[in-house]
């Protein structure tokens, strides 16, 4: 049996843009299935993000997760605009604290912060 020995690229992009919903976690899902299955190293950017609901987030800490148990980097260059920071609190993922709120889980704290 011959084996695939496909090597990984270095790095990956993702621009994800409008709204992050459980009306596109489908397509942001496979977006972030073939990073983790393709690359060392993926860079999220932020994009005139105008929606953003409890399905994205679990998503992207589920992607978050893997991609640590897969020793791989995940950066984000542009975070979430503050105008989401209010919604983090609400929903209980993270609490108000100074110029940005304090994250509970280290996938949250990168959708805020980035990689500053």
């Amino acid at each position: 049996m011959k084996k695939n020995n496909l090597k990984k690229k270095d790095k990956t992009a993702i621009t994800l843009k409008d709204k992050l919903t459980i009306n596109n976690v489908g397509e942001i899902y496979s977006e972030f299935t073939n990073a983790l299955s393709k690359a060392k190293k993926t860079t999220i950017t932020f994009s005139n993000i105008t929606a953003i609901d409890i399905s994205f987030i679990q998503l992207f800490c589920a992607f978050y997760r893997a991609a640590k148990e897969k020793n791989m980097q995940i950066e984000v260059d542009a975070p979430l605009k503050q105008e989401f920071h209010d919604y983090l609190i609400r929903t209980g993922f993270c609490t108000a604290g100074g110029e940005r709120p304090e994250c509970h889980e280290d996938c949250v704290q990168l959708l805020i912060r980035g990689n500053s």
